[in-house]
């Protein structure tokens, strides 16, 4: 089965001082991003998130949020990203059909979601740590994330997307576009 480097973790390694995310004035190098994800992955595992499961991930496009992603994507988690415009009936119904474990949400859109288990971003952060193991390698037909289509008649639907389709969508940017080492990319989903 194909493999694929855990991309935060091969970039710590290879361009560690390379400046990795901007975000208002604020910038982190690929290691101190790769270092506090890690850490948010060993406090995601310590409020009892598993590896290898679904959570749903609602917040702000900062710093934060892509903290969090990175941390998930340490544990190799499925992550459903929740769009912050939705209703909050909007919202449970991808809930409910996404059967995400865990919503991990930040705090000004708590009261917005309903669940069995909903993390605060806060609440995380200050939590204690656990003991983890981050894989090197993913397994490339893995689902990532899962994102709701719009633009249909009826509900959204979930569409899983793999490790392998977000590769290659980064292959077809980059040989359609070219990649120098200075590029800077807006990340818009």
């Amino acid at each position: 089965m194909e493999q694929i480097p855990n991309w935060l973790m091969q970039r710590a390694h290879l361009t560690p001082q390379r400046e990795a995310l901007r975000f208002e004035g604020n910038s982190w190098t690929f290691q101190q991003l790769h270092d506090e994800a890690l850490q948010l992955a060993r406090k995601l595992t310590h409020c009892g998130v598993q590896q290898q499961t679904r959570v749903a991930i609602l917040g702000y496009s900062t710093a934060q949020l892509v903290q969090f992603i990175y941390a998930s994507m340490h544990l190799q988690l499925e992550m459903v990203m929740l769009n912050n415009r939705l209703s909050a009936e909007e919202l449970q119904y991808q809930l409910d059909d996404s059967e995400a474990t865990v919503v991990l949400v930040d705090e000004r859109f708590a009261s917005s979601v309903a669940h069995s288990s909903l993390l605060t971003f806060s609440e995380v952060e200050q939590a204690d740590e656990a003991d983890v193991h981050i894989s090197p390698m993913w397994h490339h037909d893995a689902t990532m994330t899962i994102m709701y289509t719009s633009g249909t008649t009826g509900f959204p639907k979930g569409v899983r997307l793999t490790l392998l389709n977000h590769k290659t969508s980064a292959l077809a940017s980059a040989l359609n576009i070219g990649v120098q080492p200075n590029d800077c990319w807006l990340c818009a989903v």
